[in-house]
């Protein structure tokens, strides 16, 4: 790309492109807007979106990533909506997200999630959606979702998941849509709404 662009979104989507290469947009200063959906990139150089610290939203859905690196979200301080959906992850690493302290939207669903560490979405403390539908996640560790306070909406729906501790929503004081369909919960613990006074929609449906 030539230096020095004025753009503010630049749209690649549905091309070719199998990397994204080490600070390939660090010269456009203004850029706010990125997609690269519906590519075939399976590398991402550590540093790609290095000098973007005015990047608003960030699509990188529909490829072929494996893995989240932490290292391209460094300069990304203002980043409010992150899609990572329909990849090829499968594990969420501790403290993956911890720079993006704007986040507002998460999107991992469709991918092939089996694992994710405690500490995961460290730092989130600004997130309020967080979709991990349509994974194979089969459990969750306790405290995963402890440092997202302000999270308004979870779905976790078409997973693997057969059972459900309360405690996983016990720092939730905000959350109003919760999402468990079409997993394999078979009984839900006694106490099970008393972390979830402010629900206003709860799906619960195709389990056994």
């Amino acid at each position: 790309f030539n230096r020095n662009l004025l753009l503010n979104w630049l749209d690649l989507s549905n091309n070719e492109l199998e990397e994204i290469e080490s600070k390939v947009f660090s010269d456009m200063k203004n850029l706010w807007n990125l997609n690269l959906n519906l590519n075939k990139v399976r590398k991402i150089a550590r540093d790609a979106f290095s000098g973007s610290t005015r990047l608003l939203h960030l699509e990188l859905s529909n490829n072929l990533l494996e893995t989240i690196e932490p290292e391209w979200f460094q300069d990304l301080i203002k980043l409010r909506g992150l899609l990572l959906d329909g990849n090829k992850i499968k594990i969420i690493g501790a403290r993956t997200f911890d720079k993006l302290e704007n986040l507002k939207d998460l999107v991992l669903k469709n991918n092939e999630v089996s694992q994710i560490d405690e500490h995961a979405f460290a730092g989130l403390t600004t997130l309020e959606e967080l979709l991990l539908d349509g994974n194979q996640l089969s459990k969750l560790p306790q405290n995963v979702f402890y440092d997202l306070p302000n999270l308004k909406k979870l779905v976790l729906a078409r997973n693997n998941l057969e059972t459900i501790d309360i405690a996983l929503f016990e720092r939730f004081t905000n959350l109003n849509e919760l999402n468990l369909e079409a997993n394999k919960i078979k009984e839900l613990p006694a106490d099970f709404s008393a972390n979830l006074k402010g629900i206003r929609g709860l799906d619960l449906g195709k389990n056994q």
